[in-house]
């Protein structure tokens, strides 16, 4: 009922942990795994790692996620020799920074020289990182699939943000990519301690993901599915079996979870996958059946 396929790759589960820190570690994706998710993102790498350390690095409110974590703990090399481990149990996406195209070229070829992972990740779409290190260009992120494309045959995903959107310079790259991934977070957002009268992170701000921006992700998405064919996987603000539905009635084939998992642990895989198939059997529907089914009104 649950299982479906993203890129021809058949998934136990639509449901994905996506990048951030806890995929710092092996252990963690394991456990994703074997808790019910369907595939698993490691945190994005980068070959050099010149970046800040913010602490506090998160902020939950009421319906959002503050995130001002920049560096890397694991350095890459630990996911050449890791990403094997991690698929005995299931998928692992390889996360990439397009910042330094060059860098992309570097890892990919030593994934492919050592093991090759089931998909690949470019990500050029964290606001807050946008923000302290400059916006990457997409004549950077078409520079970073070249050479990704140039070293492998598996699929990759080009992760975007609502904030990073540019449809004609997308039509560029359509040759280039296997998916798309909306979105990561937006912004970047400040919340202030009125007692300190500080920011409540180590940075000034963070970039914002969680419930609060899921209605502009699925509206984005909703554009997005006018301008290509390709496989679309969601992302923002999934906290229930019916967020994940929203978000596949709309045409998406797979969701990623962060935030919730960072917020509540590893263990959620396990409640919204029996959610989501009780959901399912009521409605007499699977993964598959319900997916694209959104009525558009007319």
């Amino acid at each position: 009922m649950l299982t479906t396929y993203l890129c021809g790759k058949k998934l136990k589960s639509p449901i994905i942990l996506g990048s951030g820190t806890l995929g710092e570690k092996k252990e963690s994706l394991i456990n994703a795994l074997n808790f019910g998710a369907g595939a698993v993102v490691n945190r994005t790498l980068r070959v050099s790692s010149n970046r800040k350390i913010f602490k506090p690095a998160y902020y939950f409110g009421k319906s959002y996620m503050l995130n001002a974590d920049n560096k890397n703990v694991t350095p890459w090399e630990y996911w050449v020799r890791k990403a094997k481990e991690v698929e005995k149990y299931g998928p692992l996406i390889i996360s990439l920074s397009a910042r330094i195209p060059k860098d992309c070229g570097i890892i990919v070829s030593a994934f492919e020289e050592n093991y090759s992972p089931s998909f690949y990740e470019l990500n050029f779409s964290c606001s807050h990182s946008a923000k302290i290190y400059g916006k990457i260009s997409y004549e950077q992120v078409e520079k970073s699939l070249r050479l990704i494309r140039k070293r492998t045959k598996k699929q990759i995903f080009l992760k975007l943000s609502l904030d990073n959107i540019d449809f004609k310079q997308l039509n560029n790259l359509e040759g280039l990519v296997d998916a798309y991934v909306l979105s990561n977070t937006i912004g970047p957002g400040l919340k202030i301690d009125i007692n300190s009268r500080k920011s409540v992170l180590g940075s000034p701000f963070g970039g914002v993901s969680g419930d609060a921006i899921k209605p502009l992700v699925l509206a984005g998405i909703y554009e997005l599915k006018h301008h290509t064919k390709k496989t679309i996987i969601g992302v923002s603000g999934i906290e229930s079996a019916e967020d994940v539905l929203e978000y596949l009635i709309l045409g998406c084939d797979a969701v990623q979870i962060y935030t919730k998992a960072h917020r509540e642990g590893i263990e959620i895989f396990k409640k919204l996958n029996d959610d989501l198939k009780n959901l399912l059997n009521k409605m007499n529907e699977t993964v598959e059946t319900i997916k694209g089914t959104f009525n558009y009104g007319k």
